[in-house]
């Protein structure tokens, strides 16, 4: 990623954060939404925001749609909150990192609970 992506990516994740809470859908409700990370294309025209929702798999369907809903009231506002030439075109994905983690960490304390413990080497006969 350029440098100039790089920076404009930490500047969407901060300024996205702040719009995100302005977003008045219903559908949204009470959830704990965050933006976890934002891709920017090479060219800048598109940013395709990664979004954790602490909510159930369904749930977080909703939320999703609410907000594929609100991505030209999020450009709108991103236009007037940061100095960009060309703002870049909004996207949502739902993260999977936190849930992907949680299910490894599950796998790697089965897999320690199911190996048998090694039994101590036998000392050398005299």
């Amino acid at each position: 990623m350029s440098h100039r992506a790089e920076r404009v990516r930490d500047l969407l994740i901060e300024v996205g954060s702040e719009i995100l809470r302005r977003v008045k859908d219903p559908a949204l409700g009470q959830d704990l939404i965050s933006i976890t990370d934002v891709k920017v294309a090479a060219d800048l025209g598109t940013a395709r925001f990664y979004i954790s929702v602490l909510a159930d798999p369904l749930r977080q369907q909703e939320v999703l749609k609410a907000l594929e809903r609100a991505a030209g009231f999020f450009r709108h506002e991103l236009r007037h909150e940061v100095r960009l030439k060309r703002i870049p075109e909004v996207r949502f994905e739902l993260d999977h990192t936190l849930e992907h983690a949680a299910h490894m960490m599950k796998v790697l304390q089965s897999a320690r609970v199911q190996t048998e413990p090694v039994p101590p080497p036998e000392p050398p006969p005299e």
